[in-house]
């Protein structure tokens, strides 16, 4: 080996250390990537065995036409892989990834959506081993019944998946048709960010059927309430919807989404009965009437006897354990209307937790020993906050704060958070797919 592995990064250093003032930041940086350039190709051809997690920016690497050439199999130990190229190398040979027998992790950014098309001509589409793999980040536009079935139908064996849909994604005719529905058994958790183009709705979720999902989250990234790039048609009943969610342990909701009210979304959390933790956005037409229909009220006198002589509740979300609440008052023009709106948010809330805490959760037989629980006391609170420095919070969290110690029981945990990446979406990929 000519070059250095640790030669070309203490070189930057020396470089650095010693140049001149006038030097700028871009000059610095440029020659950081022409030496970190370097380092991954010299580690690619050289030592690709060692190579289990890649990571690759492919803008602007030097030689491109020539970057992974090497000999099929190479990547033998890859198991995770994360890649962006940009328009420019949109037809950037990539085979040698397909006999990377171990790669089961992988996450995909194209300005081209020809890459992931398998009819593209030359085979200058991505080449992968797509059937083993488990967990997919993948882009697509638009977002139409059959798109999320053709990813499904490539990768059999996902368990985890996300579709980040952007404006320079994939064309109309970058999957072929799936005819049919496509049974997806080892699906657990789908998470899809749309932000931009036109709005997708529940007919996504038509072509596809999915026994094994247990935590589905949607972000709606629309910048104002006004607009949406997610619509939850639900003037007609979208039964396929419902019986795809059943199974639910997490849900989360992000976004404006205007068409989804408390009371819309109060019928929906009656079909998920199992589900133990709920993230929602607080701009959700309703969302005080929601969070009182979250309310346990007398679970004692709702018990009722099954025919198997097992008891139940007729309480919604009876397994609920953790809640998180996003505000996002960036979204609002007129701060003082979120306010009017949520006035009242800190005493529903913390009547809603109250109804969910240990003593107001059990039962009791006629000896007066307390028994297990009907519907499960709240171990985790959550409450989200994006916002403007220079503008008052809602809702009023030291009012809240003061409120929830007031009702505080042992093993509750309630935590306030300002980081935008720790809710929904991202807040999965950082704890989720991307961490495995």
């Amino acid at each position: 080996m000519q070059v250095s592995l640790r030669q070309l990064p203490l070189a930057w250093v020396k470089w650095a250390r010693a140049c001149p003032d006038e030097v700028t930041r871009r000059e610095l940086q440029a020659e950081y990537d022409t030496h970190w350039r370097v380092l991954i190709q010299v580690t690619l051809v050289e030592y690709p065995e060692i190579i289990q997690d890649l990571r690759l920016y492919v803008s602007d690497v030097e030689g491109s036409e020539t970057f992974f050439d090497m000999p099929s199999g190479s990547l033998c130990n890859l198991e995770s892989l994360t890649l962006e190229i940009d328009d420019y190398n949109s037809l950037l040979p990539t085979t040698v990834f397909a006999a990377a027998h171990r790669l089961h992790r992988v996450s995909l950014g194209f300005q081209s959506g020809s890459q992931l098309d398998p009819e593209v001509p030359d085979g200058g589409a991505m080449a992968l081993p797509w059937a083993q793999l488990t967990e997919l980040i993948i882009p697509l536009k638009p977002v139409h019944p059959a798109m999320l079935s053709a990813v499904l139908y490539r990768s059999p064996n996902l368990r985890k998946l996300a579709l980040v849909v952007t404006g320079s994604a994939l064309e109309d005719n970058a999957f072929r048709f799936i005819e049919g529905p496509l049974v997806a058994p080892h699906l657990r958790e789908l998470a899809v960010c749309l932000s931009s183009g036109p709005p997708a709705n529940l007919s996504l979720f038509d072509n596809v059927v999915l026994p094994s999902l247990s935590c589905l989250i949607i972000q709606d990234a629309s910048t104002a309430l006004t607009s949406s790039f997610f619509h939850w048609n639900m003037t007609r009943t979208p039964t396929h919807f419902l019986q795809q969610i059943r199974q639910l342990r997490k849900l989360s909701l992000e976004g404006p989404m205007p068409h989804l009210t408390g009371n819309v979304l109060l019928d929906i959390l009656a079909f998920v009965p199992l589900l133990e933790e709920l993230q929602l956005d607080a701009t959700i037409p309703e969302f005080l009437l929601l969070l009182r229909g979250l309310t346990c009220h007398q679970v004692r006198n709702e018990v009722r006897q099954n025919p198997d002589n097992s008891a139940s509740t007729t309480t919604l979300l009876p397994k609920l354990s953790t809640f998180g609440v996003h505000f996002n008052e960036r979204l609002y023009v007129n701060l003082s209307q979120f306010g009017i709106e949520l006035s009242n948010f800190n005493v529903d809330f913390v009547a809603m937790m109250i109804s969910r805490s240990p003593h107001l959760t059990q039962s009791s037989d006629e000896a007066g020993a307390t028994s297990t629980p009907i519907v499960s006391y709240l171990r985790t609170v959550r409450i989200h906050i994006t916002t403007s420095w220079d503008r008052p919070g809602v809702p009023d969290i030291d009012d809240l704060s003061k409120r929830v110690e007031s009702a505080r029981w042992e093993g509750l945990d309630f935590d306030v958070s300002m980081d935008d990446f720790d809710f929904g979406f991202h807040g999965w990929m950082r704890n989720g797919i991307l961490d495995g």
